[in-house]
Parts: structure tokens; C-alpha cells; sequence
């Protein structure tokens, strides 16, 4: 597991008690007891520019991106993908990020080719928004993005929350 500890964590919810590695582990589903990503609210408010901050799915799948947990940050955030319709400027770019959490994990496989293929495609779904949005500055995370698969494998990726 990667060390996040000097990363700000934007909720309190637990990390799953490992992180799933598609092709490597058992599937969480396949595993008896407690569900592997915790419950989360329901949330009544739909994820927008304006809502971010106070939506807790959004803001613990970036907790999972953080800390490794790329496949478990995908799932939260296919949740808040088909909630958006999919279609819309904030599914897009939802799904931007999913795509570079599983390009990260592609990545973690030594599948280097398809994660960055998948990298390049979550950042042109980001990039169809600019400045900030969702709390994410685009061109910083864009920059770190090409940075870690074009360069410097090794560097940590981290999303950082704007106003929290």
C-alpha cells in the first residue's frame, strides 16, 4: 500500500481492509462478512459544481483515490456517474476520473500501454470542463496525470479538494 498519510483524507468513513486488484485478488463480492466498501448515504442532492462539498460519496471515493483503493474509488464514483445521467458535463467528467483510476491499476498489473491509453482518455473527459470543477483544478491534476505516466511512474497521484 502506497503511503497517503501526509495527504489530507476528506472524510472519516474507514478504508476498505484491502484494496482489490482486478486479476490479482479474490472479487470483494466472492469474500463471506462485511461488505468491502461501507455502507454510504443516499444522498439527496445530485453531485454538481455548487454541491461537491457537501456530497460524502464524492469526497470518500477521492479518500480511496488517494490511498491506492483506485478499483473501490471507481465503483463509489460509478454510483455518482449513473446518478449524473452519464451524459452531462459532470458524468463526464466523473467518468474522466474513474478511467485514471483504473488506468492507475492497469499500472499496478505492469499493463503500462492500456493505462496509458486509459489516462489520456479520463483526461480529455476532465478537460471538456476547465478552471476548477468539482473541486479538482483540472490543469494541476492534468499536469500530474501526463507527469506520472509519461515520466516519472513513481511519483505518487494524489487529487487535491479546492475549499475543504
Amino acid at each position: 500500500m502506497r503511503d497517503s498519510s501526509n495527504h489530507k483524507r476528506y472524510t472519516e468513513i474507514e478504508l476498505p481492509a484491502y484494496r482489490y486488484i482486478p486479476g490479482v485478488g479474490r472479487h470483494p463480492s466472492d469474500r463471506k462478512g462485511e461488505p468491502h466498501i461501507p455502507a454510504l448515504p443516499d444522498e439527496e442532492t445530485d453531485l454538481s459544481n455548487d454541491s461537491w462539498p457537501g456530497i460524502i460519496r464524492y469526497k470518500y471515493a477521492i479518500d480511496l483515490f488517494n490511498c491506492g483503493y483506485w478499483w473501490e474509488a471507481h465503483e463509489v464514483l460509478e454510483y455518482l456517474w449513473i446518478k449524473a445521467g452519464k451524459q452531462n458535463t459532470t458524468a463526464k467528467f466523473l467518468q474522466g476520473i474513474i478511467q485514471i483510476a483504473a488506468a492507475l491499476i492497469k499500472q499496478n498489473t505492469s499493463n503500462l500501454q492500456a493505462a496509458i491509453n486509459l489516462a489520456e482518455l479520463g483526461l480529455a473527459k476532465m478537460n471538456l470542463s476547465e478552471g476548477t470543477f468539482l473541486g479538482i483544478d483540472i490543469n494541476d491534476f492534468t499536469q500530474q496525470t501526463r507527469f506520472h505516466f509519461s515520466e516519472n511512474k513513481n511519483s505518487p497521484m494524489f487529487i487535491t479538494l479546492d475549499q475543504l
